[in-house]
């Protein structure tokens, strides 16, 4: 606990130390939001627990692994999540981690995680006023760093360009 304690703390530092050098980001959406899943992650941490499933039945375990799944993806949502660190934030192994995703969604945990993350991308494009955002910035912000692999991802997603996504949106402003 003292641990989770000290993290505490030192986020906050972190935060107050990055507004004082740079004020501009007390009215940065993006900021907003990755102090919001840095916070919830360190509270999480601190109040949840990381145990093994120790159910009886392969039908509860599977519940409640996924009810741990969809909490630890909740919480870290724009944050770059590896499979590994997903299986062992759950309990379980990544073979398993691996079986669950497939039988419940047909594709593998990896894929999963950067859909949600497109999602979030896409999601920030369309709720960003004309000309406050970059789109590399969102993208970052979501844990995409190649902008080329990036790019061909939300292509095959949603069928069109982050910028055909934002210039909807300009458009939409600009009528």
């Amino acid at each position: 606990p003292k641990n989770h304690i000290n993290r505490l703390k030192t986020l906050f530092q972190i935060c107050f130390q990055a507004i004082d050098n740079k004020p501009e980001l007390i009215a940065s959406r993006i900021f907003e939001e990755k102090m919001q899943i840095e916070f919830l992650d360190a509270v999480t941490q601190a109040i949840i627990p990381t145990m093994r499933t120790t159910a009886h039945s392969p039908r509860a375990t599977k519940y409640q692994s996924w009810q741990k799944i969809e909490e630890v993806i909740k919480f870290t949502l724009n944050a770059p999540l590896t499979v590994g660190e997903l299986s062992r934030t759950v309990g379980v192994s990544e073979r398993t981690m691996l079986r669950l995703f497939q039988e419940r969604f047909g594709i593998s945990p990896k894929a999963y995680l950067c859909k949600i993350r497109l999602s979030g991308v896409r999601h920030n494009l369309t709720i960003s006023s004309p000309g406050e955002v970059k789109i590399v910035d969102i993208a970052n912000a979501w844990g995409f760093w190649h902008m080329g692999q990036f790019a061909s991802d939300y292509k095959q997603l949603f069928g069109e360009l982050p910028s055909a996504t934002l210039n909807k949106i300009r458009s939409t402003f600009d009528k």
